[in-house]
């Protein structure tokens, strides 16, 4: 068990550095056949996001050798919420900072494992609650069970982290969900909660391996009360890296914000609010779970979707800093889930 200081981020050498200076995004092509991601960096600044560094494999192709390159992963609906698999290249649209970019590689991908970490809120109000499976933390774990049997044993790829102040690494990435359910089994629920420092932590650490379909899973009750990071923040470092987040919130029926009285922040907004823009931002989402029969269907709804993306590489422009990402289709009657934005690297202007 691997335990890493959040609070400050004092032990976190790697994301410290982040937040104090500035990372570069080189996304380089470094032969004429294939195209390696290098790296991805950060600069933070007030009320803009922040990003963390990144290593990626990204679908092979031939590019010209000095092409700055951009990855990262989209999934596209219709109106009914339904999967739209067979799209190409010309049916998407990459906008940078109000400007169109040229597509320089697309794949759509519905092969190989994909590698879900699992983030599990085990602070003191995990122990309350009045779902319809139990207390908040009975009910969060029984949402990892159903993502561990719709996931591919011995193919897909698990890790699990424990948070409340601190977080905790209590089993590291694999492929047999075994060691992971003896980790869920020994959650508690204690301590105050730092949610927003462990999800960007967690994205940081998933966001350094070569691997392409990939998650962060929160499990929460959605409370947060002692993180030194704001959800702005953390969506930057996540987006940047192109890891998307997906929030599970586990809450009784009476706090369900459409349902309910819904459950505030001391500014009055509800903190299902927060949550969905943190994971909105990195080209994820959030899940309401009351019972059972959400935690099913949302789960599924979940894998189905990590294992149905598109993946698109493009030109960057010119230049560096925050660049605003909006990556959508020609027919507007569909809708692409991607990550926002990214930082461009001060190399960007020269190569």
């Amino acid at each position: 068990m691997v335990q890493l200081k959040t609070n400050g981020f004092n032990g976190l050498a790697a994301l410290a550095s982040i937040l104090e200076q500035e990372r570069h995004v080189t996304l380089k092509c470094v032969q004429v056949l294939g195209c390696t991601i290098i790296g991805v960096g950060v600069l933070v600044e007030p009320s803009v996001p922040v990003a963390a560094q990144e290593q990626a494999d990204t679908p092979r192709a031939t590019f010209r050798s000095g092409v700055e390159l951009v990855a990262l992963t989209a999934t596209v609906k219709d109106q009914r919420g339904r999967l739209v698999r067979d799209l190409e290249r010309q049916d998407f649209q990459v906008i940078e900072s109000g400007k169109e970019r040229p597509i320089v590689d697309f794949k759509p991908t519905d092969q190989g494992p994909i590698h879900v970490a699992f983030l599990f809120d085990q602070s003191g109000s995990m122990g309350l609650g009045a779902t319809g499976m139990g207390t908040n933390l009975q009910a969060g774990r029984q949402v990892v069970e159903h993502m561990l049997a719709w996931m591919e044993p011995q193919a897909d790829r698990v890790a699990l982290y424990a948070f409340d102040r601190e977080l905790v690494e209590l089993q590291p990435f694999t492929s047999n969900p075994a060691p992971l359910r003896a980790g869920l089994a020994k959650l508690g629920a204690w301590g105050t909660t730092a949610l927003y420092d462990a999800v960007a932590k967690t994205a940081e650490r998933i966001g350094g391996k070569s691997i392409e379909r990939r998650a962060v899973v929160v499990v929460t009750d959605g409370i947060d009360t002692a993180s030194t990071l704001t959800p702005a923040a953390v969506s930057g470092i996540a987006s940047a890296i192109d890891v998307p987040v997906y929030v599970f919130v586990v809450m009784a029926s009476v706090d369900h914000p459409d349902r309910g009285v819904g459950i505030r922040t001391s500014s009055g907004e509800q903190v299902t609010s927060n949550l969905a823009n943190l994971a909105s931002w990195t080209g994820g989402g959030m899940l309401l779970v009351t019972n059972a029969d959400e935690a099913s269907m949302a789960v599924r709804d979940l894998i189905t979707e990590l294992r149905h993306q598109y993946l698109i590489a493009f030109e960057a422009a010119p230049g560096s800093g925050w660049r605003g990402l909006a990556v959508r289709t020609r027919n507007r009657d569909l809708t692409v889930r991607a990550r926002r934005g990214y930082f461009a690297s001060q190399d960007s202007m020269t190569q």
